[in-house]
């Protein structure tokens, strides 16, 4: 189970971080709102590709904020019956 996830909590930690001088990057999934065009941002379509471009790209800062409702998944390991 999961739940759908606006962006609205994400955006707003990202602008105020933005607002403040920092160097914001946004790795964002499907959401509802509309994302300022002066932020830095990623699309992705699917965790897997979420969970490799943070790996990519996590290093690159001193603070990393996860706001994701994931909700695409598949399994670890895959069993034949």
């Amino acid at each position: 189970m999961s739940n759908k996830s606006s962006g609205k909590m994400g955006l707003e930690l990202a602008k105020e971080a933005y607002s403040r001088g920092l160097d914001v990057k946004i790795i964002a999934g499907i959401v509802d709102v509309d994302i300022p065009k002066c932020l830095d941002v990623t699309y992705v379509e699917s965790s897997e590709e979420m969970n490799k471009k943070t790996k990519e790209l996590v290093n690159e800062y001193d603070i990393f904020i996860a706001t994701a409702a994931v909700s695409d998944f598949a399994p670890i390991n895959k069993k034949r019956f």
